[in-house]
């Protein structure tokens, strides 16, 4: 502190702790991350250092988004960090780190606060962005392919080329470990959806083989090992030197320079690194609620499948609810004249029914064969019996190709009370029986 006095460098050392905060957090020590950060925030208030107090709440920003999970709190400390920014500074980083903020709070509603609007600020942050800030543009054009991947996937694969083109065009710090996996993966992904095997081939062989060897995936794939080691000793070689500052004063900002150079290329990779890092979160969890999805869903009717419906039944069963058994009439005759395929669209057909037919808290499974459940949540018994002659009604009025084609259901409606799930469904199953041998297409209450 009395060094930077001397030479008059007082926002260097601000530069030089949060250096220093960035490159602990990089290696997971966020106790050591926190503390250099705190020496910058309160060094930037006792020299007035604007920029060092706004760069402190975006600092809090990425801790709330990325530790704690708290995209609300994370968005309120990006925009005081972006209030709080200077107009003018002592170098500019402030117009570069302003654009990093818009990204991160755009990111943010996205992806963690599904602000479908979001996407306008973005197509309005892209057309504005400076086309020759080849790191932004790279950052913005991805996080537009991603938001379109499950939309669009023409604006998604548009944005992604434009995303790679200008990573190509951005100079390489020797050594940074910036990697466009990530974005390759995501493209290759886009190729195979849209059923572009080769394009999709081509880009996973590129990772397995020009990314094999990376910087990137040793870190994350390989455990870090000896390149770890090498980051690890030039990182405390930067401590020392910022410990040991002893030289003149023209060597002390010189120095200074040096750590300010640092600390915007630590900034510029972390950022890109997090932007990556929390779209490769993304793309997991999309995968694993598709693999949830498919697990708990009949994979012809898209309704509940006996498992996941039997699950709902036994932890949610009230006494103010209701169970429906469904079977559709003369099932067999409709596949020994028309076929399977016409008996699965038949299916198919009548799930689709019962589902647009119910209430929103209500449930559908498939029972087995032509059986069906309906679970009504907390309802009356001529609730019941409405939403179940609806759902008769409409499944009757059904249209067909084949023009002698048919459609209807019987059903049996059994109230829960107090009784046991299995108790309800005996029941159920005996009123749905008795509503076959009364002529079928009815629905039955009691026997």
């Amino acid at each position: 502190m009395e060094l930077s006095t001397e030479s008059g460098i007082h926002h260097r050392l601000v530069d030089a702790y949060y250096n220093l905060a960035l490159g602990y957090r990089f290696y997971y020590d966020e106790r050591e991350s926190k503390l250099y950060a705190d020496k910058a925030f309160r060094l930037s208030h006792e020299v007035d250092c604007e920029f060092g107090i706004a760069l402190y709440y975006s600092y809090l920003g990425d801790t709330a988004l990325i530790y704690e999970d708290n995209p609300e709190e994370a968005m309120a400390y990006y925009r005081d960090s972006r209030d709080l920014m200077p107009e003018k500074a002592y170098h500019h980083l402030v117009m570069d780190y302003r654009g990093a903020l818009d990204m991160a709070m755009i990111y943010t509603r996205i992806n963690h606060l599904d602000d479908e609007l979001a996407i306008n600020d973005l197509n309005m942050m892209i057309e504005k962005a400076n086309t020759d800030n080849h790191f932004q543009m790279y950052g913005l054009y991805m996080m537009a392919g991603d938001y379109y991947s499950d939309r669009d996937k023409a604006k998604a694969l548009d944005n992604y080329m434009k995303s790679l083109a200008s990573f190509k065009k951005i100079s390489h710090i020797e050594g940074s470990q910036l990697s466009p996996i990530f974005l390759k993966m995501a493209l290759g992904n886009i190729y195979y959806d849209t059923e572009n095997y080769d394009m999709a081939a081509g880009l996973y062989n590129e990772i397995l083989t020009e990314e094999g060897n990376s910087g990137l995936l040793n870190l994350w794939v390989e455990g870090q090992s000896s390149l770890e080691d090498n980051k690890h000793r030039t990182f405390q070689q930067r401590v020392s030197l910022l410990e040991e500052l002893n030289t003149t004063n023209e060597e002390k900002a010189e120095l200074s320079q040096l750590l300010t150079y640092i600390f915007i290329v630590a900034i510029v990779i972390l950022l890109l690194l997090l932007i990556t890092i929390l779209m490769s979160i993304k793309e997991t969890r999309k995968i694993q609620k598709k693999l949830y999805k498919a697990s708990i869903t009949d994979s012809m009717t898209k309704a509940y499948n006996r498992g996941k419906i039997m699950e709902i039944l036994a932890g949610e069963l009230c006494t103010n609810d209701a169970v429906a058994m469904i079977d559709v009439d003369d099932f067999k005759l409709i596949n020994d004249k028309y076929g399977h395929l016409v008996g699965d669209e038949v299916l198919i057909k009548i799930s689709e029914t019962i589902m647009g037919s119910i209430r929103e808290n209500d449930s559908v499974g498939r029972y087995g064969g032509e059986e069906f459940l309906v679970h009504f949540k907390d309802v009356s018994l001529e609730e019941a019996i409405e939403i179940s002659e609806r759902i008769r009604e409409n499944i009757m009025n059904l249209e067909w190709e084949q023009k002698d084609l048919r459609t209807t259901i019987s059903v049996g409606i059994s109230m829960c009370r107090d009784s046991k799930l299995d108790d309800v469904l005996s029941y159920a199953d005996r009123l749905l029986y008795h509503a076959k041998t009364r002529g079928k297409n009815q629905v039955v209450t009691e026997l």
